[in-house]
Parts: structure tokens; C-alpha cells; sequence
């Protein structure tokens, strides 16, 4: 058997996009994109706060990340 590494995340925050390309995961406040085959990652973004929620869109091509301790969604 093979096995990915392993990969750190925050609040279990873990999603699969809509066409199942891509898996957004969270570490405080950096959101990960990762490439669904190689787990490479495809980008990173650095949020305001502690992500305490994701959600992408229909299509895959945006991602809303919400903070409610500021009250803020980017």
C-alpha cells in the first residue's frame, strides 16, 4: 500500500472542490490548495484570521473563506 503524507489542518476544515480536481484544507489562517491526484500544492493564501469555515463554488473557480470571530468572509 501507498500512503500520502501527512498534512496538517485546523478545525478539520477539508473540501473536495465541486469536479473533484482540487482539495482546499486549513491551517489557522493559511488556506492550501492541493491538486487532488499528487497533492501537490497549487496555491496558498494567507487569510485575516483563523479560517473557521470554507466553501467552494458550483463551478471550482473560487473558494469563500469565512472568519466569524471578525465577522468577515474573503
Amino acid at each position: 500500500m501507498n500512503f500520502s503524507e501527512v498534512f496538517k489542518l485546523s478545525n478539520q476544515l477539508c473540501k473536495f472542490s465541486p469536479n473533484g480536481k482540487y482539495l482546499a484544507s486549513c491551517v489557522q489562517y493559511r488556506l492550501v490548495i492541493r491538486d487532488v491526484s499528487t497533492l501537490q500544492i497549487l496555491q496558498l493564501y494567507t487569510c485575516l484570521d483563523q479560517i473557521q469555515y470554507i466553501e467552494w463554488s458550483s463551478d471550482s473557480m473560487f473558494i469563500l473563506c469565512a472568519m466569524y470571530k471578525r465577522g468577515l468572509v474573503q
